[in-house]
């Protein structure tokens, strides 16, 4: 069969479905019969200002009114992982809901990062609870992008949004979106903005982007690989965090809402600040601690795939059934299921590679620490004099080294899986670095006995 359309698609599929009900088919065929599904594909669904949004409908080929699960995505609402998660849910008694982002292959508009998701979310999410089909609950979902602008509608307190199922989220543009701490954030962001181009993803393929990046200045930094995005234009301009920001932070709207989250992300995940972030904050101004829970495993921003991550093996507990122990939340927020027996917090201690459960984070036992820096002025390399202790603040000599912008200190690993800028991924011996006059190192001494540190680290220089 040609499929030349999506019209073409969705009438093949609803044919499909009604052959179901009839005689057995195939083994494959069978699956529709087991579980009679109704499919609309690019539903126009007008937003506030006319702009129209292209969205897939996936629901139970029955009459009655059922929960929604929605994910809005720059990704293409088509693809495959949409129809595998659709199915999931479909099967469960949920109607599944996929949206193209403003700008982005089916649906009208212009795409500029976040800066719509919010409004054009909340929108349809209130489409939703209107159809005859839904019983007016809506959970949102998605991973990444995905992850974040569930946040962004979540500022809209819309009354049908009941629950959130964020992954490997970030949380602000400012602080650890495209820019971390308003450094711009190259290796990952400039590359992901260059395909972002236009309604359709656009090839990456075949620039050395290590050398791209090392071009100034930064604001036309498209043009180097033959882009105009505008967009990224404005977000170079803006190096303090201004009023331009706003629209696309997080943090200070917390108290805008309440709904419960079940939030996921891996200690090796560019996105973690943010995911902490966002559970940390939900559980500080929600009405219930308790609705909102934070897994965190040894895992990339493709969570829960791998024991093995750069250099070292975490062991066969690393993957878990990750999938079943968010459907178990879900079903009872959604379904009126029993709230199953989880932890607030779930967390996995490398090096024993255990995981472990607490009911807050930080970890309600933990203990802060200070730490300072000392040296006799030369804590340059890992063979000089600096010394990292407790007790008293150093007393020693100031330690100084040059910073040559024309030979920078390489990064030997990211924290970014899908980075273009040739770095390694995931753990990695950094003592090479150490050896370089214009890196300071500070040590201390031996330990005596295993010492866990899990929570935030925070340094005053």
């Amino acid at each position: 069969m040609t499929i030349t359309s999506r019209k073409t698609i969705a009438a093949s599929v609803g044919l499909v479905a009604i052959l179901a009900r009839g005689a057995p088919l195939g083994a494959q065929q069978r699956t529709f019969s087991e579980y009679p599904i109704t499919i609309e594909y690019d539903v126009k669904v007008p937003m506030r200002d006319g702009v129209k949004l292209s969205v897939d409908v996936y629901r139970p080929a029955d009459d009655a009114k059922h929960p929604t699960i929605f994910g809005l995505t720059p990704y293409n609402n088509l693809g495959d992982n949409t129809m595998e998660a659709a199915w999931r849910y479909v099967r469960r008694g949920y109607a599944y809901v996929a949206a193209d982002v403003r700008g982005r292959f089916d649906s009208e508009g212009e795409f500029t990062p976040y800066r719509n998701d919010g409004k054009d979310g909340s929108d349809i999410i209130s489409w939703i609870a209107q159809q005859p089909w839904s019983d007016t609950k809506v959970a949102t979902t998605g991973g990444s992008y995905g992850g974040k602008n569930q946040w962004m509608i979540a500022k809209e307190s819309n009354p049908h949004h009941v629950a959130m199922l964020p992954t490997v989220a970030p949380a602000d543009e400012f602080h650890d979106g495209v820019r971390y701490n308003g450094v711009p954030k190259l290796d990952l962001m400039y590359t992901w903005s260059m395909g972002m181009d236009g309604h359709e993803a656009q090839p990456r393929q075949g620039w050395n982007w290590a050398a791209a990046m090392r071009y100034l200045p930064l604001v036309s930094l498209d043009s180097v690989v033959g882009r105009v995005v505008p967009w990224w234009r404005e977000l170079m301009t803006h190096d303090a965090l201004d009023d331009f920001w706003d629209p696309v932070q997080i943090r200070g709207h917390y108290e805008q809402f309440s709904i419960p989250s079940f939030n996921v992300s891996g200690w090796w995940d560019g996105q973690l600040r943010g995911a902490l972030q966002g559970y940390t904050n939900a559980v500080r101004t929600g009405r219930n601690p308790a609705d909102h829970v934070m897994i965190i495993g040894p895992w990339p921003h493709g969570v829960n795939r791998t024991r093995e991550w750069g250099e070292l093996d975490y062991g066969p507990n690393a993957v878990i059934q990750l999938d079943r122990m968010r459907d178990e939340w879900l079903d009872s927020r959604m379904l009126g299921k029993p709230r199953p027996d989880q932890a607030n917090v779930m967390y996995f201690l490398p090096g024993k590679n255990e995981w472990r459960k607490a009911t807050a984070f930080p970890i309600p036992q933990t203990q802060f620490v200070q730490y300072y820096l000392d040296s006799q002025g030369r804590a340059n390399t890992l063979a000089g004099n600096g010394i990292l202790k407790t007790g008293t603040p150093g007393v020693g000599q100031p330690d100084e080294f040059v910073s040559d912008p024309a030979n920078p200190v390489p990064t030997i690993s990211s924290r970014t899986s899908g980075a273009r800028g040739g770095l390694k991924t995931g753990a990695a011996d950094h003592r090479a670095l150490e050896t370089r006059p214009d890196v300071l190192v500070y040590t201390s001494e031996p330990l005596r006995e295993g010492v866990e540190v899990t929570g935030p680290v925070k340094a005053t220089i």
